[in-house]
């Protein structure tokens, strides 16, 4: 719990301190993190991953989902998985905060790696190289 604190207060001050003109050109595109997402997975097309994509642009320029599409993605690889690593500010009654998802949209079962490293996901999703879409400013990352 003191790690979800500790990542949202600077965010929450960091997101209120951004003018409008940062704010457009730290943004990763969602065309090329589609198209990652794609090549990583090896399919043509990853529907449960656009629309994702599509809610967290809408979040980003007009608040549609009210904010709770404002966060990143990460693609972390592990063993021979592509697993997706979302943190998006959570929703009254779910969200999407600190989910591992696979390439089909599932949940991926990290039990056993909890086991073995448990903080082995979020190192891996704050690297900034493993960040494949960002509403936030990347400068909060590695």
């Amino acid at each position: 719990m003191k790690k979800i604190i500790y990542f949202l207060i600077p965010l929450l001050l960091g997101v209120g301190c951004i003018s409008k003109d940062d704010w457009e050109t730290d943004v990763l595109d969602v065309d090329m993190a589609l198209q990652r997402a794609q090549d990583s997975c090896g399919q043509a097309s990853m529907d449960w991953f656009s629309e994702m994509l599509q809610k967290a642009e809408e979040d980003r320029l007009t608040k549609a989902h009210k904010g709770s599409y404002i966060g990143f993605v990460s693609l972390v690889k592990y063993e021979n998985s592509s697993v997706f690593y979302t943190n998006f500010m959570s929703k009254v009654g779910g969200g999407l905060m600190f989910y591992l998802m696979d390439c089909q949209g599932n949940q991926f079962d990290a039990s056993s790696i909890v086991a073995e490293d448990m903080a082995f996901f979020s190192k891996e999703a704050y690297k900034k190289k493993n960040i494949i879409y960002s509403s936030v400013p990347l400068d909060f990352f590695d």
